[in-house]
C-alpha cells in the first residue's frame, strides 16, 4: 500500500499591519505527515517545516478570519515547490521503509543471552 500523506498547519506568525492589510501571514510552520499500513500495522513519519511567504497581493487578499486549511496548505506547496515537496515525501517515504525493513538492528552480546 503507497504512503499517504497530510499536511497539519501548527501556527502562523502574522505582520499586524502592512500597507493597508492587516493580520499579513508571512511564515507558515507546519508537519508534513506520512502514513502507510503494512502487515496490518499502521506506520508514521514526518517532517516539520516552515515556509516564508511573499507579499501578499492587496486585490486577492482574503482577511485572516477567513483564512481556510486548503488555502493556508497551497501557499505552502507554492513556497516549497513540486521538487522540494518531492524530496520531502521521499524522506518520510524512507523513513516508514526503514521501520518495517530496519537497515540496522541492535543486538546484545551473544554471551548475555
Amino acid at each position: 500500500m503507497p504512503t499517504s500523506f497530510s499536511w497539519n498547519i501548527k501556527v502562523m506568525t502574522v505582520k499586524p499591519v502592512e500597507g493597508s492589510l492587516t493580520d499579513v501571514v508571512i511564515v507558515v510552520y507546519w508537519d508534513r505527515l506520512g502514513s502507510r499500513v503494512s502487515n496490518s500495522v499502521t506506520y508514521n513519519a514526518s517532517r516539520s517545516g516552515m515556509s516564508n511567504l511573499g507579499t501578499p497581493d492587496p486585490y486577492n487578499f482574503t482577511p485572516y478570519d477567513q483564512l481556510t486549511e486548503n488555502q493556508v496548505i497551497g501557499w505552502v506547496e507554492t513556497s516549497l515547490g513540486t521538487e522540494q515537496l518531492a524530496l520531502i515525501d521521499a524522506s518520510i517515504d524512507k523513513d516508514i521503509d526503514n521501520q518495517i525493513n530496519p537497515p540496522v538492528e541492535v543486538l546484545p552480546p551473544p554471551w548475555q543471552q
